[in-house]
Parts: C-alpha cells; sequence; structure tokens
C-alpha cells in the first residue's frame, strides 16, 4: 500500500519541481507570509521528526564506533549534519559571489561550472530525498503526507 503513496509523493514532487516557476503566489514581492510558512514547516519537521531520528542513529553508531579510534568524538551524525548543512550554505554563497565577481577574466565560462556545481548538488540532495522516500519506514501513510508537505514547501520556496 505505502509504495503506491510514495510513487504518487514522488510524481508530486516532479510536478512541484516542474510548475514551481508558474507558481504565481511564490513570485509576489514580499514573499514574507509564504516564506515564514516554509520556515515554520521545515522547523517544525527538524524538531518533531529529525532530530529525534538523529538521535536514534547517534546511539546506533556509538554502539558500532566502541572499539574504533572515533569513539572519542561526540556526537557524530550532528556533525555530519552541520557539515551538509554548512556544505549547502557555502555553495549558495559560492553562487552569490560568482555573480558579482569582476575579477574573473571570463566569467561566462566560471557561471558554466558553477551552475553545474550547482545543479550536481541539486541532483544529490533529490535523490536522496526520493531514496528516504521509498526507504523510510513510515509508521503510517499520515507520516509520508508530512514528509511529503515539508519539502513540497521546501522545493517550492528553493524553486
Amino acid at each position: 500500500m505505502y509504495i503506491v503513496i510514495t510513487f504518487i509523493c514522488a510524481l508530486g514532487f516532479a510536478f512541484i519541481h516542474f510548475s514551481s516557476k508558474y507558481m504565481q503566489f511564490a513570485n509576489k514581492v514580499p514573499r514574507s507570509r509564504f516564506l515564514s510558512l516554509s520556515a515554520g514547516v521545515a522547523v517544525s519537521y527538524v524538531f518533531v521528526h529529525l532530530l529525534p531520528q538523529l538521535n536514534t542513529y547517534q546511539q546506533v553508531v556509538v554502539k558500532n564506533l566502541q572499539q574504533s579510534s572515533w569513539r572519542h568524538i561526540e556526537n557524530h551524525i550532528y556533525i555530519i549534519a552541520l557539515a551538509g548543512l554548512v556544505l549547502f550554505y557555502a555553495m549558495e554563497r559560492l553562487v552569490k559571489i560568482s555573480r558579482k565577481s569582476k575579477v574573473l577574466k571570463n566569467p561566462e565560462q566560471a557561471d558554466s561550472v558553477i551552475f553545474w556545481i550547482h545543479m550536481g548538488s541539486f541532483f544529490i540532495y533529490n535523490t536522496v530525498i526520493g531514496y528516504l522516500l521509498v526507504r523510510e519506514e513510515y509508521k503510517s501513510p499520515l507520516g509520508i503526507f508530512f514528509y511529503f508537505l515539508a519539502l513540497g514547501v521546501h522545493f517550492i520556496t528553493n524553486d
């Protein structure tokens, strides 16, 4: 039963990506209401669902690394999550800096390289989201719905 729901959600994610440029409410300035709503959904998802799961995985990692030299580092999973967040913001900053840079000898070529780095990173990001949509063990269809809702709103604001 869940495979049908996840397939529908995957199609919904694709539809959001392809149609987000036509969503007029997301293009209006100021976007503060919609951005506030989407930020609230994202923060709720992180605190209610993601952080408890990270804690569970952290306990598994600590148990598996008892005999390893990595055992002295605390909060492995949270460090990896933070590194992912920093990497995302570094790429966003790279794009903004490349647009404003007047030092580059060939800005079109640099823009192309940065564009493909950005596209590659979003490909990996969407692949992970799709993998989690299929592989996550949801306790009910409502869990899948909230996952879809949180990431759907995120995709609309991001796209």
